[in-house]
């Protein structure tokens, strides 16, 4: 056995330190493209049973959707049963081939999920914009209301389930992520004609803020944060933030601590025990990285969208500049 488990694999060109003994790069592919290629028809050959357990829930949702179906208007009906029962028929089209010729599906499921989530995705985001959402707003079911009346629900779960490779993901998360914000203005209609969820609004982005200059200064707080009721914390930024934390930010922590831990399962056997043991120190790194750049990614996310509402403000000239400035100006001097 080599000395050096990235040897083993394709020999880590350019990687240096931990980095050195992790057989797979950032993008998680292996170094040895023969190793990788064992591995992904190895990976595809497992994930083909939770892409059918998938593909049975829009089967199943599908009709029973139809039903729940609360829009007026008679080609809005149409357009949103048509694409209901589309996409039931599809997924049953891909039932149909994983259950008779699966050797055949397994060759060609990164390509078949990728499509799929693209297409699904951005479907079900223009059927929800189509949907009357506003009757079913309340301070009290904000949640459930965003998370069962917003693409976000359809691209956590078939981000997660629906696996392709690592870079893949994160661009066809990205595209779909950018296009579900555009829900958010639908979700700003009920904030701007329901005081009370514009207050609930506010006070999530209140907490937010508090959590993210704590996480930022290591608990220490610098300056005087705004009162959760000062309307600092507009419906789009807490709507567009979160948008992007539970679309892409949370299923790509997963799908890549996923993807890590199926390349060591896969490899392990491969190894001596000390060669392992190297691979695994390196292995934790990698998830602690995973998560300490998932975290700075929200964080700047999050002062990037605050940055934003500041500077539209101060164009618009209708806010004190005083509460401006102890609100939202100190705490991104702070975190300069």
């Amino acid at each position: 056995m080599a000395k050096n488990p990235s040897a083993f694999v394709g020999g880590g060109k350019g990687a240096q330190g931990l980095d050195a003994d992790c057989p797979w790069d950032m993008w998680l592919r292996f170094r040895n493209p023969d190793v990788e290629a064992r591995f992904v028809t190895h990976s595809n050959e497992k994930l083909t049973g939770v892409d059918a357990i998938t593909n049975k829930i829009p089967v199943l949702l599908g009709p029973a959707k139809v039903f729940s179906w609360k829009s007026t208007g008679l080609v809005r009906t149409a357009l949103h049963h048509t694409w209901l029962l589309s996409s039931s028929l599809t997924a049953l089209v891909i039932l149909a081939a994983i259950r008779s010729d699966p050797a055949m599906y397994t060759a060609r499921r990164i390509h078949i999920n990728s499509v799929y989530r693209l297409v699904i995705s951005i479907g079900n985001g223009l059927v929800v914009m189509l949907e009357d959402t506003l009757d079913v707003w309340d301070a009290n079911s904000m949640g459930v209301g965003i998370v069962s009346k917003s693409p976000i629900a359809g691209m956590l779960l078939m981000g997660m389930a629906l696996r392709v490779p690592f870079k893949r993901h994160v661009l066809i998360q990205g595209v779909l992520t950018c296009l579900s914000c555009l829900w958010v203005t639908k979700f700003c209609e009920a904030c701007r004609f329901d005081d009370e969820i514009d207050a609930a609004v506010n006070r999530i982005g209140w907490s937010t803020d508090g959590f993210m200059q704590r996480l930022s200064t290591l608990g220490v707080v610098l300056s005087k944060r705004p009162d959760p009721s000062a309307g600092q914390y507009p419906c789009w930024l807490v709507g567009v933030f979160y948008h992007w934390w539970l679309g892409f930010f949370l299923p790509s922590v997963v799908v890549y601590v996923s993807e890590c831990l199926s390349r060591w399962s896969f490899l392990k056997p491969m190894l001596e025990e000390r060669d392992a043991a190297r691979v695994k120190i390196a292995l934790h790194s990698r998830l602690i990285l995973t998560g300490a750049t998932a975290l700075i990614g929200s964080q700047v996310l999050w002062f990037v969208l605050k940055a934003m509402f500041a500077s539209r403000v101060i164009c618009e000239g209708d806010v004190d500049m005083g509460a401006l400035r102890n609100g939202l100006l100190l705490d991104a001097l702070h975190q300069g």
